[in-house]
């Protein structure tokens, strides 16, 4: 009797599992601060842009993954053990976005993609550090001409940090 009901509890918490991984949101096509930055850059695009002040949210840090990176370096960059890691990060970052994650008291508060159609951080840091402090999140936005996807026009964010006083 005491092995079935082990092998009871074994199957539930299999189930539960298995329930909570269905139960996760699926990944939006494009996150908050990627449709934010779309809009920011829409009409007029400036020639410099604060992340800070476009996200709707309050953070310390943000993580920039690149196009094609993977969970399992992504991961030790945050220092996240397996079951963390799988809840925040997608196994493999699209070839068409990054990957942001923003922490705020060292503890992750978002994550979502961003696609690089609403601005390319590019591939390589280009002298950008990991983390990006909130402070120091101002990228250049230079224009690279029109994209593919019907003449939209295509942008790089290069980081220039924190503002002179």
């Amino acid at each position: 009797m005491r092995s079935a009901s082990i092998q009871r509890v074994v199957a539930v918490a299999c189930v539960a599992v298995l329930g909570l991984g269905m139960a996760l949101p699926a990944r939006a096509a494009e996150g908050r601060l990627s449709a934010a930055l779309a809009r920011v850059l829409a009409d007029q695009p400036p020639a410099e842009v604060d992340l800070a002040r476009v996200t709707p949210f309050a953070w310390e840090e943000m993580f920039i993954f690149e196009p094609q990176s993977s969970r399992e370096e992504n991961c030790k960059v945050l220092d996240l053990g397996w079951i963390d890691c799988r809840l925040t990060l997608p196994a493999k970052v699209g070839a068409n976005e990054h990957f942001l994650v923003f922490r705020r008291k060292q503890q992750i508060i978002r994550s979502e993609p961003h696609a690089r159609t609403n601005g390319d951080f590019g591939v390589g840091s280009r002298g950008r550090p990991q983390p990006v402090l909130r402070a120091d999140a101002r990228f250049a936005v230079v224009t690279l001409g029109r994209s593919s996807q019907e003449s939209v026009p295509a942008y790089r964010l290069d980081f220039l940090g924190a503002a002179s006083p």
